[in-house]
Parts: C-alpha cells; structure tokens; sequence
C-alpha cells in the first residue's frame, strides 16, 4: 500500500501530464488538409494541395522547414510553396499551397505516391511536428501500347474540272485586260462615273501638254461639270 504523501505526488504528476497534454492540443486551433483529386493525370500535368493551418500564440510555423522546390521522387517535381499568413489576435493562420508536376511516368503504374511532408512549428523553446499524410494520384500514358492500328492518310480529291485553274488564269488575265483598257483607250465599258472618266482622259491629255492657266482653269470647270452631271442638279454654278 502506497505511503500517503507518495500517492499525492502521483496524483499531482497526473494531473501536470493531462494539463499539459490539453494544453498541447489547443496549440492547433485548426488544420485542414486538401488532397488533389486521385486519378485523371498524365506527364506533365500540375496539381496541388493545401494546408490551412491556425496555431494559437506564441507558437509559430517553422517555415524553413516547408519543402523545398525540386524532385521529389522518380515522378515527381514541387514548386516552392506558396504561404500566405494571417494574423487572428489570439493565433496565427497559414495557408500553404504545395504545387506538383508529373515529370516522368511508366506504362505499368496506374498510380504514383504523393510523400507525405513534416511541418513544423515551435514557441522557442519545444518544437512539435504535424504530419500532411501521403497520398496517391491515378496516371496513365499518352499513348497505351503500339498494337492500336492507325488509320492510313487519304489521298485529297482532285478537282472535278482538270483545266479548271489554267481557265481562271484566263479569265483574270482578260479583266485585268479589259480593266488597263478602259482606263488608258477607253473602251466602251459601262460606268456609273463617265463624266468624271472623261474629265480625268481630257486632264490627263493636257497634263502630257504641259500645264498653263488657261488649262488649268478649263480643268477645274470640268470637274465642276463633272460634280453637276453626276448629282443632276447645279452644285458649282461657275460650270
């Protein structure tokens, strides 16, 4: 039978154990953990998850201790994660953003291990540790195998008409023909702009002429009968 004073020292000793353990768990106010979806990824794909972690004062996340940017496995790469702090009075919140890539994969994984990280966190005198468990992400190849027969490329349809481009060279060379005609013979070609065409034939003829004030001034009252015609009413009235 255990002495008096000695049972006393023992009740007092377990009651600092579970003082001290409640006390250990307040330090988290909060933590959640979002995984990446598990399946749908192929090389070269991104995907994260995130850590929203609150810790009560004085305690603080040890950030150097967050993983480092590099390769991870023969799979994986991580970015250098993104933090982002916020002060609450009592705590402080972390929002952590920890970003993969697939850089190599193998025709016969189906899926590949996310590691699980350590994150650490103190008050300056204790450090504790809290575990991001690992996870697992569904992946497959570009291309399954090389037994899958491709259809071969078709030959493209010819044209229904075997001279049908040496026709259309033809033909737009004849336009452009008659076009070149018009403007320097003037061939009888319909226009809805014949007085200002015969203007610019009879000032063309005087310009080879060489210019002078008569025949400047005569071609200024043709393009004033010109503007007349084309409206069908008087608009300069010294034509």
């Amino acid at each position: 039978m255990l002495h008096g004073g000695v049972a006393a020292k023992l009740i007092m000793l377990g009651l600092v154990c579970c003082v001290s353990a409640l006390a250990a768990e307040t330090v988290v106010e909060r933590l959640d953990i979002q995984q990446p979806r598990s399946f749908g990824y192929q090389i070269g794909d991104r995907f994260e998850r995130t850590v929203t972690l609150q810790l009560r004062h004085p305690y603080r996340l040890l950030v150097d201790t967050l993983p480092a940017a590099g390769r991870l496995t023969e799979w994986l790469a991580c970015e250098t994660p993104q933090l982002a702090q916020t002060n609450l009075g009592g705590s402080m919140r972390y929002d952590i953003r920890l970003i993969y890539q697939i850089v190599n994969i193998s025709p016969d994984l189906h899926d590949i291990a996310l590691p699980h990280h350590e994150l650490r966190y103190g008050d300056g005198k204790e450090t504790l540790t809290l575990l991001i468990p690992a996870w697992r992400v569904g992946v497959a190849a570009l291309h399954l195998g090389t037994s899958e027969q491709m259809q071969s490329d078709r030959v493209p349809w010819s044209l229904p008409l075997p001279y049908f481009r040496p026709i259309l060279c033809v033909t737009v060379l004849l336009l452009s023909v008659l076009g070149l005609g018009y403007l320097h013979w003037g061939l009888p070609v319909p226009s809805t702009h014949q007085p200002f065409t015969r203007a610019y034939r009879q000032a063309r003829k005087w310009r080879q002429q060489g210019w002078d004030d008569e025949g400047y001034r005569a071609a200024l009252l043709l393009i004033h009968q010109a503007f007349n015609e084309t409206a069908g009413k008087t608009v300069f009235a010294d034509a």
